[in-house]
């Protein structure tokens, strides 16, 4: 009986072994499984991060050309306010010679003008004196007519100077009145380009911010990626 149990001492040792490695095999697989599971989460959330690295590498090469072309918007808007201040300077120049101009000419036609009104006076109290006498001391009344036509003659061309002061200064005044509706339009067109330079400013800033914000979330995805 010893002898027979000692001939499958054998066998048993080897099942034995075989059940302890089916055994082993059944307590290492879930241990295998769970690995998996987190390498197989590991790439998902590195591919993930990789997907929003590139999208925010996009969002900011796409700010980075909305703001180039917005600092050119505002460098090209800063040239034009420039150039029409320098031509409003210029208006503003020619309407102050315009005003000067005028006010020269109201002072020589008022100046015309007296004189018309103390020639015209003189003329007419002449007269009356010259005819007095004629009709009293009976003389020839030829003297006193060359006087009048002279006079005449003399107040007439008083009275063009003035006309043509008169001209001159009415062509001085719609010349100005033209400036003056450019000088309007001039200001009218600086303060819209203010008002556009103004607004582009302010949504650059914004952007400026944002690539700021995408900047920083960049380095950060990097960062995690790297660790």
């Amino acid at each position: 009986m010893k002898q027979r149990t000692l001939r499958h001492l054998p066998s048993f040792r080897a099942s034995a072994a075989l059940c302890a490695g089916v055994l082993l095999c059944l307590l290492a697989s879930p241990a295998i499984q769970a690995s998996d599971e987190q390498l197989s989460g590991m790439k998902s959330e590195i591919s993930r991060q990789q997907q929003q690295l590139n999208a925010n590498a996009k969002k900011l090469n796409s700010l980075q050309a909305e703001l180039k072309s917005q600092e050119q918007s505002i460098a090209s808007i800063a040239k034009q306010m420039r150039e029409a201040n320098a031509s409003l300077a210029v208006t503003d120049k020619e309407i102050q010679v315009l005003n000067r101009e005028s006010q020269r000419l109201e002072q020589l036609k008022l100046g015309q003008m007296e004189l018309l009104k103390e020639l015209l006076n003189s003329q007419y109290r002449q007269g009356e004196h010259s005819q007095l006498n004629a009709l009293l001391s009976g003389k020839d009344t030829a003297k006193m007519d060359r006087m009048t036509v002279y006079a005449e003659r003399l107040s007439k061309a008083r009275t063009e100077a003035i006309n043509e002061l008169s001209a001159t200064d009415t062509e001085l005044q719609l010349k100005r009145h033209a400036l003056e509706t450019q000088t309007a339009k001039q200001k009218a067109l600086i303060a819209s380009l203010a008002a556009d330079k103004a607004k582009l400013e302010k949504e650059q800033s914004a952007q400026k911010k944002t690539a700021s914000a995408i900047r920083r979330q960049i380095n950060s995805d990097k960062a995690t990626l790297l660790s």
